[in-house]
């Protein structure tokens, strides 16, 4: 069954995606303010990764921040093609609270495809 709303952030999560399939399994990761990395493949629990030093915090810190990810829409959704598509759910924590995207389907949002790349050099070895 798939959730209502949007996932649980834990506290102390810097940024955290999710992918709801059509199935309502999740896969996705967590980065923690304290660099803490957690992921989980569809079907798994989540596992602890390798932390990440202060400087890589601050490197994901300034992608989020140059993302424009603030200016986003809440909600992309393209046309289903049946009626339980995937959902990627991408969330940001700030001192206010949670800053939630949500894309339905496969629709293509340019701002978080570069996020993604960006954070993938980051985590990247070195």
């Amino acid at each position: 069954m798939r959730p209502v709303g949007a996932p649980e952030v834990p506290p102390g999560t810097l940024i955290q995606s999710l992918l709801i399939d059509d199935d309502g399994e999740a896969a996705g990761y967590r980065i923690s303010r304290d660099g803490r990395y957690r992921s989980r493949t569809k079907g798994s629990p989540w596992t602890e990764g390798p932390r990440l030093t202060p400087e890589r915090v601050a490197e994901v810190e300034r992608a989020i921040a140059d993302s424009g990810f603030d200016d986003l829409e809440d909600r992309y959704e393209q046309p289903a093609v049946d009626d339980a598509p995937s959902t990627l759910w991408f969330q940001v924590a700030r001192p206010g609270g949670v800053r939630t995207v949500e894309v339905v389907g496969d629709r293509p949002v340019p701002a978080l495809q570069r996020l993604t790349a960006r954070l993938l050099e980051i985590l990247g070895p070195g």
